[in-house]
């Protein structure tokens, strides 16, 4: 018979205790039965983080986060005997999130103990209930800080097999911690007030200070949880923020509503016992009036603080200011923003630019300056003069483009004073940025007090860094976390640094010169590709869509360098009818260790008499001669078969300067008669022994020694070593004599290898470049210059469809276009501009033509 257990006074449990005990340890398994921490008594734990469900034999699946020192301490001993207990002597848990409890028997008496996972908090402002995990609250400040919802937040959780606390108990703790969040939010701006006062003050004379005066410059911008543009708003909520001049921190922040999830419920089921809840509709106007409703309300709070706003930089979007002027008793100046001027101004200017084909800058930009100051460059050098801005620096000309530029700029001259003096809401638009991502677009949070909490998350963060999570968990009772201040540090170390860097001109000249690169190169792309995307392209346009593409700036290939490990070393040379890449073949000679292979190709070209009186080789109707003497010789086909066969596998073909000329002979010859992947089958490619002995003595050149085969099997193998040079069989020999002198290794050789495929490509491109330039050869630019944009593949039907889809400027775009640093063809504009002006009259002689 088994011994009843006892209590730790020594007692004996009570039947309906023993008999928990006895299907704990019997069965073994997860129950909602536990011990009260420090207890005899049993207690039916389920806190508000509980899921309520039991999982039988489950404590074993998946993984856990768990506190280890606290799990330690409270495994230090048994509360009924003291003895040690053990992980493994586990007999159920309940989940409470992330957290739980631990039923752990212990090994010496019966008495199952109580452990928690993780510290835990009684909830702000309740004496009595159960406790909360840390673990829990903590999760959802970690989800409004990086923008997640409850639903992103335990699919993130489950992912990780780790078990997780449902939605609807996760937004509990969000109400929990939100609320810390607020406080937070709100005494950082205030104290960020009294710093952009104290800043302020010191800016200024003893004269304008008194102790009275307590003005501030801010600047004001609001922002919408629901894309949309000035035509079309109607987002449910919209924010707002008053941000120093000075300071740069957030001294104030404002949110309205028009939607309530909790009180559409009520409305809906007429369920009036939902009532009391934290109600965040507090609005009931359109969206459009969000923005200057806030700024009243706030700039009123504000002063209600003791402070007064003595200016206010915003954009020109809203009637604020209107608004302000009839309730706020003293003026306010209205100062523009800089940014949304500059872009006004310059969307109006570019609407002139259909009508003339020019833009317009500055007013003095037609050569008149009777009225120009001393800010003018022509007042101090009337001769020498040039403009800055404007095309090779003349004047602009037209009636009618300076009357449609007087009439933009006259718009803006009768505002001078509030353009004189521009600020910026940038400040503003950075935290609308920041707000975004803690409250996505993509996601409603208007319908609960959500947003309120990650609009005030982002403003901490504002005002405060990424260290603002440390404190919420402070002011909140939490554990700071090592790891969290640590992470946090480092991120708002991170932040400074950036800030500095981009505070200096050459950061700013970089990222100017980078936005400068990436339009220009969207314009010389959109400009090949021809029409991709356009309203209604597919419906509307009778003709066919304008889709012809112009190629891409062509590169130099990759020499697809090969792998020298296991092949074959061939050494292979040629003697042709001449010197260009379409002469044809005269002999073939190849070398691999003892094996030899030397054959004569009848040519179907004349031999030059430059390469008879290299080679010997001369032809006398269908008889081929070498020094005078006949030679039995194959044609090209049978030749190049008998060549592949030969070859052994996996061969790799070592020549001398055969990159440039051997290469593209013997590929030209193979494609010609249908043998090139037979070839391939054989040989993986070619390896230039000129580019490795180049390589490996550099002394030579600064020698001024020569790096032809001969001087080099001179000064490696010795003057008496003499061979029959410029007969193809002679040469192979020799340069297999002279590698196995000089013994470079597969790790020099790998560099200066290439494949078949590579030297095929070459030969193509080759070609394209010479059809280029034969359409290009008119261009009245240098022969070199032609050149280069027929290698970079373009034709003068490419220049002419560059004119046709945009002007002067699409020549000029598609020809300066960048591709990996280089340059397609200039950038210099006289060759740019008689490019383009000789296609435009090529076009136009045609156009009259027809």
């Amino acid at each position: 018979m088994d011994a009843q257990p006892r209590n730790n006074s020594g007692k004996f449990f009570l039947n309906k205790y023993a008999s928990a005990i006895t299907r704990l340890n019997s069965n073994n398994h997860t129950t909602e039965v536990a011990f009260e921490s420090g207890s005899d008594r049993f207690t039916n734990d389920s806190d508000n983080d509980s899921d309520k469900e039991t999982y039988p034999d489950d404590w074993t699946a998946g993984r856990r986060v768990v506190e280890l020192l606290h799990l330690a301490e409270q495994m230090k001993c048994c509360k009924h005997c003291n003895s040690p207990l053990l992980l493994h002597m586990i007999c159920g848990e309940k989940r409470c999130g992330l957290g739980s409890f631990l039923y752990i028997q212990c090994v010496d008496c019966p008495f199952v103990n109580t452990v928690t996972t993780g510290k835990q908090h009684r909830q702000t402002g309740k004496d009595v209930g159960m406790l909360v995990f840390d673990v829990n609250t903590k999760l959802s400040l970690a989800y409004l800080d990086a923008g997640m919802g409850p639903v992103q937040t335990v699919n993130f959780v489950t992912a990780l097999n780790i078990p997780c606390i449902s939605p609807n108990n996760l937004k509990a703790r969000e109400r929990e911690i939100g609320k810390t969040i607020e406080e937070y939010a709100r005494s950082s701006c205030k104290k960020a007030l009294e710093e952009e006062y104290l800043m302020n003050r010191n800016d200024r004379t003893i004269e304008e200070d008194t102790e009275l005066d307590k003005s501030l410059d801010v600047s004001f911008d609001g922002g919408w949880q629901k894309r949309g543009s000035g035509r079309s708003y109607n987002s449910t909520t919209g924010h707002a923020t008053v941000i120093g001049n000075v300071s740069g921190k957030c001294l104030h922040f404002g949110l309205k509503s028009t939607d309530c999830r909790k009180c559409n419920y009520i409305d809906e089921k007429g369920d009036a016992s939902e009532k009391e809840h934290d109600c965040r509709r507090n609005y009931l106007g359109s969206s459009k009036a969000m923005e200057p409703a806030l700024a009243v309300e706030m700039v009123k709070d504000i002063e209600e603080m003791g402070y007064m706003v003595n200016s206010l930089t915003m954009d020109d979007d809203t009637t604020t200011m209107a608004r302000l002027r009839q309730e706020v008793d003293h003026d306010v100046i209205k100062r523009s923003d800089s940014n949304h001027f500059r872009k006004k101004l310059h969307r109006r200017s570019t609407t002139i630019t259909p009508k003339t084909q020019k833009n317009a800058i500055v007013p003095h930009a037609f050569g008149d300056h009777s009225l120009c100051s001393s800010w003018c460059g022509y007042i101090k050098d009337p001769i020498g003069y040039r403009h800055k801005s404007l095309p090779y620096g003349k004047d602009l000309e037209g009636v009618e483009l300076q009357r449609d530029i007087q009439t933009v700029f006259s718009k803006y001259s009768e505002n001078t004073d509030k353009l004189a003096n521009l600020g910026s809401s940038q400040s503003n638009e950075s935290l609308n940025y920041i707000i975004s991502t803690k409250a996505p677009k993509s996601k409603h949070f208007g319908g609960s007090q959500s947003l309120g909490f990650r609009v005030a998350s982002a403003i901490s963060q504002k005002n405060e860094g990424r260290s603002y999570v440390v404190e919420v968990n402070k002011n909140h009772s939490l554990s700071p976390g090592k790891f969290t201040s640590q992470q946090r540090e480092r991120m708002d170390r991170k932040r400074k640094r950036e800030k500095t860097k981009a505070a200096t001109p050459a950061f700013k000249r970089k990222r100017r010169d980078k936005k400068g690169s990436r339009a220009r190169s969207v314009r010389s792309k959109e400009i090949r590709e021809g029409d991709c995307y356009r309203s209604a392209i597919s419906s509307t346009d009778k003709e066919s869509p304008d889709i012809e593409e112009i190629p891409a700036p062509t590169t130099e290939n990759d020499d697809f360098t090969l792998h020298l490990g296991k092949t074959s070393t061939v050494f292979f040379d040629l003697e042709t009818t001449g010197l260009g890449i379409s002469c044809d073949i005269t002999q073939i000679a190849a070398v691999c260790g003892t094996k030899k292979f030397s054959q004569y190709v009848m040519p179907l070209q004349p031999i030059t008499p430059g390469a008879s009186k290299v080679t010997g080789l001369t032809r006398i109707g269908n008889v081929l001669y070498r020094n005078g003497t006949p030679v039995p010789y194959q044609n090209k086909e049978e030749c190049l078969k008998e060549f592949i066969s030969w070859l052994p596998e996996n061969a790799v073909l070592f020549g001398h300067n055969i990159k440039s000329f051997d290469t593209k002979i013997i590929i030209q010859a193979l494609t010609d008669e249908n043998l090139l992947n037979g070839f391939k089958a054989k040989c993986k490619g070619f390896v230039d022994t000129l580019h490795v002995f180049r390589a490996e003595y550099p002394e030579r050149k600064s020698e001024k020694k020569s790096f032809k085969q001969e001087e080099l099997v001179k000064d490696f193998l010795g003057e008496n070593f003499t061979y029959d040079a410029h007969n193809a069989l002679g040469d192979v020999l020799a340069l297999q004599e002279l590698f196995g002198k000089a013994g470079f290794s597969l790790a020099h050789l790998q560099p200066h290898s290439f494949s078949v495929d590579f030297a095929y490509q070459t030969l193509i491109n080759i070609e394209i470049s010479n059809t280029n330039y034969e359409s290009l050869k008119l261009l009245p630019i240098s022969a070199g210059m032609t050149k280069k944009m027929a290698k970079s593949g373009l034709n003068i039907q490419h220049l002419k469809l560059a004119f046709r889809r945009g002007g002067v400027d699409g020549v000029c775009n598609v020809m300066s276009e960048e591709n990996n640093g280089k340059v397609r063809v200039t950038k210099n504009k006289k060759i740019l501009v008689a490019a383009a002006q000789f296609i435009k009259d090529e076009i136009a002689n045609q156009e009259t033509a027809a």
